[in-house]
Formats: C-alpha cells, structure tokens, sequence
C-alpha cells in the first residue's frame, strides 16, 4: 500500500522555547479531528475499520493544490500556507476507512469540520491517484500522535531537524500498516523545492524511530522502479559468461528477465540460468529456427533484494554468439511484462515500457496513490 509520505521535523529553536504550532489558529494533530472522521464512516458503513491517516503541509498551498492532475480531494486538503512544515501538525486530515472491497475517505479541515468524502474502489482507486488502498490492513491500535513522532523524529535523527520549517518545504504525513505483520507506523517526509528531502518513520504503537539507512525493510512498501541492460557472447572456447546485477530495493511485485539473441552461430541455442540471492535457479532457453530467431523470459513474483546473476552457457554447436539481456522490476500494475523479439535482439523492449508507466507513478515508501508529485 502507498502512502503519503510523511513528515516530521520540528526545529530545535521551537523545541528548546516551547513556542510549539498547537498555538495556531487550524492547525491539529490527526487525533484531533479522528472522531468527526470516525462518525462520518460510520454513517458509510457501521463496519468500517480505519486504515490509514494522511496530511500536507504545505509552504507554499495554492502551488501544491494546482499542481497538474491533482486529485480531487486536493483542494479540500490545504488552505493556506502551513507556518512551520514538518511539525506533524496540519490544517486538513484524509483519514481513510475501508470494508470489503471498498474504502471510503473523509477529508476533515481547519474548522473541524467534514470538507469531502469520497468513496474508493477498485474501477476509480487509479483515477483518484489513490491506488491499492482497496487492499490495505486496518490499522488497528495505535498510541503515538502525528505532532508526537514529528517531535521524536527530530530529537533523533539530525537531517530532520535541520530541514524542518523551510520556507521553501513541503512536508507529508502518513499513517498505515505496511503488511499485516506491521505495525501501524508515521512515514513523516520532507523535501524542498531545491531537491533536498529527509525521511523518517516512527511506530505508532512504541514510538520507535526507524530511518532509510538503519532500518530499510521498513521503507519497502513502495519500492522505486529499477531496470538494467547487458550484452555478451559466449564462444567454443569460452562457453560460460555470467552477467550479475543487484536488486536494491525490498517489496517489488516482480522481477522481469528477458534473454535474446544477437548476431552470431546459425542454428545454435543458448541455455541460461537466473540465480537468486539465495541460490535458487530458474532456467531460460534461446532456440534459434530457420527464418526467426527466439527469446525466453522469466517473471518471479516478490523477488529478494540483493545480488542476482545470469549465467549463459552456450551449446555444442555455437561458434560465436552474442545476445541481449534486459531485467527489471514490475510493480503489479496492468498487464504483465512480455517482450516481442525480431532477429538480432529486442523488438520490442517491455522494461521501456515499464519504465515510462512506472516512473509516472513513481512513490517512495509511505505514500498513497501518486499525488502529490513534488
């Protein structure tokens, strides 16, 4: 599930004086507002189970609710500039609820009051840029308030607190259960307009601090694209080549392996191996036929991140023969990767196609759906 990606930072001068953001006027933590949200689901469904919890805060608002494609909760969100982004404090909470196939969000604003609904499924889910949240785990407990993991958030973790308050910052907040087996966690973010971002996450339960370096199985739910190209040839003296590439990030739906042809041998077939991490084989085979020649491809389902290697052999009737190998990693979205291949090579490259869907899309960890983009 992808959500908002949140964000702390509380400066150290509002720390050390006291002079915290509660004392303006609209601002809230998420529990503030979570019992309006709450009525206002109820009344959807007497069932519903909340999911997930979401804020902006925003420096510059107008910018951030025009933003091209936003959705159309976007406006309801954020009404004015945010005076101290990062503090887990917002004008407007999306808190979201689900049952069944569905789910239903509640956007709550400065006043308190219900700003919009909407209700989510997975024929508009795409459309309202809120993708997968049909499919997210209920929240269950949780102890820790957004204003409170923004404050340990920069207590702990200095590039935090060095970002936090920028004029020139947006800052996002999010609450969710990444997988079952999670607990419910604040992804707090913040980035500026000149590229720099810090992010964070704190348990909702014990308060625990988790950063991308110390802890990045905690930040895999929204893994980035990744995506490699190599070329070789394997000869009658030199019939083995091995082609290694690592696979960074943790939660990919899938990983794609696509192996051609190239020039070379008439008539002479290539054999392959895609080894894991872990060891595990997973075979390929190139036939060549008269007038075409052929491919193979493989499609592993939630791959482990770390060093994979293609090992390309070739048969007892190859000379010399080069080939193309292209992988990448597929995030279960519309149709699954196939390659089309004409002579000598790719035809048709599905990791092209991949790249440019994804990359539209693409979200860091703690976020929901694909807005907002910057």
């Amino acid at each position: 599930m992808r959500f908002l990606l949140a964000v702390v930072l509380l400066a150290p001068a509002l720390l050390l004086s006291g002079c915290l953001s509660e004392e303006i006027d609209g601002l809230a933590s998420a529990r503030v507002h979570l019992e309006t949200a709450g009525a206002e689901a109820k009344a959807w469904n007497g069932e519903a189970l909340l999911l997930g919890v979401m804020a902006v805060e925003p420096s510059d608002a107008e910018r951030l609710a025009n933003e091209e494609d936003a959705p159309p909760y976007a406006a309801s969100m954020s009404y004015m500039d945010d005076p101290f982004v990062g503090d887990g404090l917002a004008q407007a909470w999306l808190y979201l609820y689900g049952h069944d196939e569905e789910a239903f969000l509640v956007v709550v604003d400065h006043n308190g009051r219900v700003a919009d609904t909407l209700v989510v499924t997975e024929e508009n889910e795409e459309t309202l840029q809120l993708e997968d949240v049909t499919d997210a785990s209920p929240l269950g407990p949780w102890h820790i308030d957004s204003d409170e993991a923004a404050r340990r958030a920069a207590a702990e973790v200095e590039g935090f607190a060095a970002l936090a308050g920028r004029s020139d910052g947006n800052a996002f907040v999010s609450l969710h259960r990444p997988d079952d087996t999670s607990p419910p966690l604040w992804f707090l973010g913040l980035w500026s307009r000149q590229g720099d971002g810090a992010y964070v996450a704190v348990d909702a339960v014990n308060g625990t601090v988790y950063t991308e370096d110390t802890a990045p199985e905690v930040f895999a739910s929204a893994p980035m694209f990744e995506d490699g190209r190599m070329a070789g040839e394997v000869t009658v003296l030199d019939p083995v080549a091995e082609h290694p590439f690592t696979l960074e990030g943790h939660g990919h739906h899938a990983l794609y392996v696509g192996l051609a042809r190239g020039g070379g041998t008439p008539f002479a077939d290539l054999q392959a191996w895609l080894v894991s991490p872990t060891g595990e084989e997973h075979p390929m085979q190139v036939r060549s036929y008269l007038l075409y020649d052929s491919w193979d491809e493989v499609l592993l389902e939630y791959p482990t991140p770390g060093e994979w290697t293609v090992r390309v052999e070739a048969s007892f009737t190859t000379v010399q023969q080069e080939y193309d190998l292209r992988w990448c990693t597929w995030d279960g979205e519309g149709d699954e990767p196939h390659g089309s291949y004409g002579m000598f090579g790719f035809s048709s490259d599905p990791c092209d196609e991949l790249a440019d869907r994804q990359d539209a899309t693409a979200t860091r960890a703690g976020m929901i759906g694909s807005w907002p983009r910057h």
